[in-house]
């Protein structure tokens, strides 16, 4: 898509995975047929690409009528039938202008005309993320480059959200089989996996949305690439040791046990039946001693 009023970029970082816009809506002025193509491309271009954040000179002034995507905090307006357009795209896409949802102190105008000011520029949102705002304001200081007594340049809009960190340590994740990572049929089965599943749209929390999709894909994985036996970090260690070494720290806890709390306790005989069991099952002990350690 080629337009000179629109900007459309994917970001792709830790945490932060969005489709951007950056607009510039036609002023009151322009003619009809002009605004009504520019508002036409907005609503397909966000609809088609999933925008979510989008950096709008809207030229438009809104706050009179609320509704889920503008709020009644800011400089608050009568609706111009720019803000209208603006306003009515909004909902249909799950988005929200987040300056109109924040108190930002005595001056809310993001523009002059002349000696009027104006809020005409806007920052969107997906709706769901309307309560991880954690601040917005209007930078004033920033030198625009023109004489500060005519004022008749925009002013930026800054927002900061809130972001929920996840801890990359995460106790009892499955090891993965490195092989599998590279084994056609487990790739084709995780890769459908992924298209199953069921994605959370934009008005969820923004946390919540994270951890959701995290949760999904961690488990898909685990599902196709989980390692089903214990293996040795290093290859020079083979099976055979790298069992006994399993079995000797397992007797060394077990001794620990029993002879802390006594080989008659409840917690020493499931102790003693769990190491018999790891016994039989790495082939180091028979059937009947394994029946003789557990009585």
């Amino acid at each position: 898509m080629k337009d000179p009023r629109l900007l459309i970029i994917k970001v792709n970082a830790p945490g932060f995975n969005h489709v951007i816009a950056v607009a510039h809506a036609p002023h009151s002025k322009a003619l009809e047929s002009v605004k009504a193509d520019f508002w036409n491309t907005i609503n397909d271009a966000t609809s088609r690409h999933h925008v979510s954040i989008m950096f709008f000179d809207a030229n438009s002034r809104t706050g009179t009528i609320t509704s889920s995507a503008i709020g009644d905090q800011g400089m608050a307006q009568t609706e111009d039938p720019n803000g209208h357009r603006f306003h009515e795209r909004l909902p249909a896409n799950d988005l929200a202008a987040a300056n109109t949802f924040v108190s930002m102190g005595p001056e809310h105008h993001t523009w002059h005309s002349g000696k009027d000011p104006h809020r005409i520029d806007y920052i969107v949102i997906p709706k769901g993320y309307l309560d991880s705002i954690d601040s917005c304001s209007v930078l004033y200081g920033i030198d625009d480059g023109r004489d500060p007594e005519t004022k008749d340049d925009h002013y930026p809009v800054k927002l900061e959200l809130a972001y929920e960190k996840l801890s990359s340590v995460t106790k009892g994740i499955p090891k993965l089989d490195e092989s599998k990572l590279t084994n056609d049929e487990c790739r084709k089965q995780f890769s459908q996996k992924l298209s199953d599943i069921q994605h959370p749209n934009w008005a969820t929390n923004i946390n919540d949305h994270l951890a959701t999709v995290t949760e999904q894909i961690t488990k898909a994985a685990y599902e196709c690439f989980r390692s089903h036996g214990r293996t040795p970090h290093k290859p020079y260690i083979k099976k055979r040791s790298f069992t006994l070494l399993r079995v000797r720290r397992a007797l060394l806890k077990t001794t620990r046990i029993v002879r802390k709390n006594g080989v008659s306790s409840t917690t020493s005989k499931k102790r003693l039946r769990y190491t018999a069991g790891l016994l039989a099952r790495d082939a180091l002990l028979p059937e009947p001693a394994d029946a003789a350690i557990a009585r």
